[in-house]
């Protein structure tokens, strides 16, 4: 049965629970923040569903798209794309598809701006929540469900997810489906939501006050700031770039907060799994104007015949440039690469029990000014 999957494959996706017939399955988290599926082995009837619905546990089922076709891309929106954590692409898709009537899945920060989740969105305003990077594991609980309704409504669906999350919703599904768009980006591992609470927590203490607003990748320092913006009630707030802020530092440096399972993760690599799109952050392009550089780019992959044909419907919102796989690849290797073990996540979970996160970050990469 599915609990008996090991932390080395489970990506905690939570689709299992959404396909056991008889709500067997619920989740637990350990000591690191990451939640593994768990059965009731009173309501069980061993049908095997889980295990048949699992990617991991069906590694040589898993499918890949085509060669993507390459673009640097942003919106021609200023707005847009200098709210937006790359180029606004995902704003402007999410966009098309609230305008003709379809909704978007994707993940929202929770009500209290530590946790993540996945949600429908139905509006502009439920859209706007789910824009953005997050950089840590959502809750996605119950969309499988409430995807494959909207789906068989008839509704134009676009799911955003991780790579992992997009080839879940496929096995779920078992079939394709002429409405259902599946977008991923380019993720370089995700990260505990134990870790992020625990960064969001002492900043609160820091600051004498509640999160009220997370928004990563902020660019009021630029783009290539990587800056993180914390938003507090008594209106104070912290913005600090990639070389200030903890949280970046551990996650870009050293990994320290990643799942298990990224380290030999399935569903990164080229060509894209399940995917019609993959967006994400176009580092290290070349030739481009200083004013681009501070605004944001994207690079978009088009990996099938339907990722085309919508981006094509759309294209005029955008400034789009033709790149190769080759230019994108040197400032995203994890694309391809996963990211290395090391003795320093197990230092900083074992840290993270008893001291402040900064504290813990500072520990375990040597950084003690």
């Amino acid at each position: 049965m599915i609990g008996n999957i090991s932390k080395t494959k489970c990506t905690g996706c939570q689709m299992c629970a959404d396909a056991c017939p008889k709500r067997a399955i619920s989740y637990v988290c350990d000591e690191e923040g990451f939640w593994y599926p768990v059965v009731d082995k009173e309501r069980c009837v061993q049908c095997g569903i889980c295990i048949e619905k699992c990617p991991s546990m069906n590694v040589e089922k898993i499918q890949r798209r085509s060669e993507p076709v390459v673009y640097a891309a942003w919106s021609r929106d200023e707005d847009t794309r200098i709210s937006s954590t790359s180029g606004g692409i995902f704003w402007e898709i999410g966009k098309y598809f609230i305008d003709n009537d379809g909704i978007v899945a994707g993940c929202r920060y929770g009500r209290d701006w530590k946790s993540a989740e996945h949600i429908i969105a139905y509006d502009y305003d439920s859209l706007l929540q789910i824009k953005g990077s997050k950089y840590f594991q959502s809750d996605a609980a119950g969309i499988y469900n409430a995807v494959k309704k909207e789906v068989e409504s008839g509704k134009p669906v676009l799911f955003c997810g991780t790579p992992c999350q997009n080839t879940a919703l496929s096995f779920f599904l078992g079939k394709e489906y002429s409405n259902l768009y599946y977008m991923d980006f380019i993720c370089r591992s995700i990260n505990s939501p134990l870790a992020f609470r625990e960064y969001i927590s002492e900043l609160e203490q820091k600051y004498g006050a509640e999160a009220v607003k997370v928004h990563l990748k902020n660019k009021t320092k630029g783009w290539r700031s990587l800056a993180s913006q914390v938003v507090f009630a008594n209106g104070k707030e912290s913005l600090l770039d990639k070389n200030e802020d903890w949280w970046v530092k551990g996650f870009i440096k050293y990994d320290l907060y990643t799942r298990e399972s990224c380290y030999d993760c399935q569903y990164r690599g080229l060509p894209r799994t399940t995917v019609d799109i993959t967006i994400g952050d176009f580092w290290g392009i070349k030739e481009q104007a200083e004013e681009d550089m501070f605004k944001g780019i994207s690079v978009v992959l088009l990996n099938s015949e339907k990722g085309k044909k919508l981006f094509k419907q759309i294209e005029d919102k955008f400034t789009v440039q033709s790149h190769t796989i080759d230019e994108v690849l040197p400032g995203n290797r994890h694309m391809i690469r996963n990211p290395m073990r090391t003795e320093r996540q197990d230092q900083f979970f074992e840290l993270i029990k008893n001291h402040p996160f900064s504290y813990c970050v500072k520990e375990c990469t040597g950084n003690l000014e």
